[in-house]
């Protein structure tokens, strides 16, 4: 087999792909990627939407838990100091009633 008119091997004219399979091949591609994009946003957008919103909302909960929890801990506090308080009372009376 001899050169072509284009003095490439003939073989290799047959080999090589016409410009408008190259086109339908890139379009394929392309097509492949917009799809590909398309869903990935379909399915990351619900759980992106998802996360945050639950995560504003956990977040405000943990901040009410807190809040109750520290009003918890200053009665208790409170209570110790008042209790305290009398059981000094208590002591003084009782070191004066025995003077």
């Amino acid at each position: 087999m001899g050169p072509n008119i284009e003095g490439r091997p003939r073989n290799l004219s047959r080999i090589s792909p016409s410009p408008v399979q190259v086109l339908e091949s890139l379009g394929r591609i392309r097509l492949l990627y917009v799809v590909l994009a398309v869903l990935l946003l379909v399915g990351l957008l619900p759980l992106t939407l998802a996360g945050t919103l639950l995560s504003r909302r956990t977040a405000e909960e943990l901040r009410a838990i807190e809040g109750r929890y520290q009003a918890q801990l200053v009665r208790d506090k409170a209570r110790q100091i008042e209790l305290y308080g009398q059981r000094y009372r208590d002591v003084v009376s009782r070191s004066g009633a025995g003077l």
